[in-house]
């Protein structure tokens, strides 16, 4: 499994084969791209949120499912949590599986109600990359 800088370095360069290659071997490495959704280098941040997509592509949909499940349990203020950039990742899964993440509109939508302006501001990304993936989001 990768080591934290050559994680690091692989998010950073959007290294997409690299990282694919090591969530085929070690799946687990998720879990280590997802704390890196709270890292303070921005650029990093990005790096984990599209690495979620990238792992959507060879995840199967239970695993997919359960990944936006957890996405959104972080951005829920009684995990503790509160992951501003869990909403990005949600959006990178569903630039690749519309119809997956799709079913999670609605949470995102309540979501989107916080007074949170980093949170607001993920939802919107995560809205408009699902949008021009083809998914419907009512203004409601």
């Amino acid at each position: 499994m990768l080591k934290r800088e050559e994680l690091k370095k692989a998010l950073l360069n959007d290294d997409r084969e690299l990282i694919q290659s090591e969530l085929r071997k070690h799946p687990a490495l998720i879990r280590k791209i997802q704390r890196m959704l709270y890292d303070l280098d921005p650029d990093l941040r990005w790096g984990a949120a599209r690495a979620f997509g990238y792992a959507s592509l060879i995840f199967d949909d239970d695993k997919t499912k359960t990944l936006l499940r957890q996405l959104v349990w972080m951005i829920n203020e009684e995990s503790g949590n509160n992951c501003w950039f869990a909403p990005q990742a949600i959006g990178e899964i569903g630039r690749h599986k519309p119809r997956l993440a799709k079913e999670f509109v609605n949470c995102l939508k309540e979501f989107y109600k916080y007074p949170d302006p980093k949170i607001q501001e993920g939802i919107e990304y995560a809205f408009n990359v699902l949008r021009e993936a083809g998914v419907e989001i009512s203004a409601e």
